[in-house]
């Protein structure tokens, strides 16, 4: 059931030819970006969007109330993953009871046409470095891949213990959508274990934070886009996240295979 908002409380409208032009001026960057390969495949680029428009970004991201923060038992292995909240698109229960306007325009920015170009776009740009489980290959090619999206929420106190992605994901983008005043150090952090780590380090476990030496930080910046290629040597983690700031907002898209 879609909930109701006050009129004078609504996000302004914005045209579907706003927001194909929004993406295409983001794909347009992506296809010129080069990618660096240390500490593992990966680009940023700052400014993805037209300055105006990531504006209309920032005012279409739904209240706090409208965030799933319940977790799975079995996932708290680590940390305190239970400050993010999601919102995911293909979750009905999750997505539509989203005010009208809110599913107005995250359906626009999702739509299956811009999805599938935006999934041909990073797939071509990290296409080299791509690890496709074996199972996933079916007759020499690739099994269907497919885009999901995600809005997430983190707040202080969130942190993201050492991990690396799960196989069935090929390529990350993380999105990251901070007002000015909640711009931070707290972006992603690139790890690699430690040589004395004699753990078993693979898939979605999490791991201690002191058994990894840091590589590279992302800074939490506006307006910003940063993918990288699964691997399962590609550790990376979220710092706990300081009282200096209110929210750390991201659009996650994520390219995985069927």
């Amino acid at each position: 059931m879609v909930s109701e908002m006050p009129k004078d409380q609504q996000p302004t409208p914005i045209a579907d030819d706003e927001i194909v032009h929004a993406w295409q001026t983001a794909i347009d960057k992506i296809n010129a970006v080069d990618v660096q390969l240390e500490p593992y495949p990966m680009f940023s680029i700052d400014g993805i969007f037209p300055d105006a428009f990531y504006g209309k970004i920032l005012e279409h991201l739904p209240p706090r109330e409208f965030y799933d923060y319940s977790k799975d038992p079995a996932y708290q292995v680590l940390g305190k993953e239970t400050k993010r909240g999601n919102i995911y698109f293909e979750k009905p229960e999750q997505f539509e009871p989203l005010h009208e306007a809110y599913q107005t325009f995250w359906r626009k920015m999702s739509s299956p046409e811009l999805t599938a170009a935006l999934m041909n776009c990073f797939l071509a740009k990290l296409q080299p470095y791509l690890n496709v489980p074996a199972e996933a290959v079916r007759d020499g090619k690739t099994a269907d891949v497919m885009g999901r999206w995600m809005l997430s929420r983190d707040l202080p106190g969130y942190d993201l213990p050492p991990h690396v992605d799960t196989r069935q994901k090929l390529i990350s983008v993380l999105f990251y959508l901070p007002d000015e005043e909640n711009e931070s150090p707290y972006g992603t952090c690139f790890l690699a274990p430690k040589p004395d780590c004699d753990k078993v380090l693979y898939g979605q476990s999490r791991y201690h934070r002191e058994d990894f030496d840091l590589l590279h930080r992302l800074k939490f910046q506006q307006n910003t886009v940063h993918a990288f290629a699964r691997s399962d040597a590609c550790f990376h983690s979220v710092d706990e996240v300081g009282p200096e700031i209110t929210k750390r907002d991201l659009l996650m898209f994520n390219v995985l295979v069927a």
